[in-house]
């Protein structure tokens, strides 16, 4: 429930600045009627959410912790799942205090990926370091 309450804080704070949203959540258990009641809301702003499971996943071989679960693997999973050209990728438990679209904008010819450190928790290298070591193992 409060992965649920997470998720929904992070979309609202998001549809406070920015409109015409798609989101995608990829997930495992999310219910479809979870799914169903959240789209209510934001087709009323012009926002969507997409429910995208992950049936079966082959994160067994990478290492899990307290800390980084087997869903932190997921977003190495982006470019098959996703059909867009580019995505922003978010964790869950942040909150927006602005408008994304200028950082949605930022140019990125040339480059296959970008990334921000958490400058607030420590974790936020962590994360990044396990994502590019996925990027290697699985190219």
């Amino acid at each position: 429930m409060l992965l649920l309450q997470t998720v929904i804080t992070l979309i609202k704070s998001i549809c406070f600045f920015d409109k015409d949203i798609h989101f995608y959540l990829i997930n495992k258990d999310f219910s479809e009627q979870w799914f169903h009641a959240l789209n209510l809301d934001l087709n009323k702003i012009n926002c969507h959410i997409t429910d995208i499971k992950i049936k079966q996943t082959n994160f067994s071989h990478l290492k899990t912790t307290q800390y980084v679960s087997e869903a932190s693997y997921y977003r190495c999973l982006i470019p098959q799942l996703i059909p867009q050209d580019k995505v922003l990728y978010l964790d869950c438990d942040i909150i927006a205090n602005g408008s994304l679209l200028s950082l949605y904008q930022q140019d990125l010819d040339n480059y296959l990926v970008a990334a921000s450190p958490d400058f607030l928790i420590n974790s936020g290298f962590f994360y990044h370091r396990t994502l590019f070591q996925c990027w290697r193992t699985i190219i």
